[in-house]
């Protein structure tokens, strides 16, 4: 999914520029997310 995200979002900046764009991806992940009810509630993950 986070590879498909990067992928539309370059392809949508090379068109809106008219140029070639390098895009990174950077996901940063809370420590032990997967224990915090408010975190995965508010992504609907549970």
């Amino acid at each position: 999914m986070l590879k498909r995200i990067g992928r539309l979002a370059r392809l949508d900046m090379e068109e809106n520029f008219g140029m070639k764009i390098n895009l990174k991806t950077w996901v940063k992940v809370k420590e032990d997310w997967q224990s915090n009810d408010m975190i995965v509630n508010k992504f609907k993950l549970k």
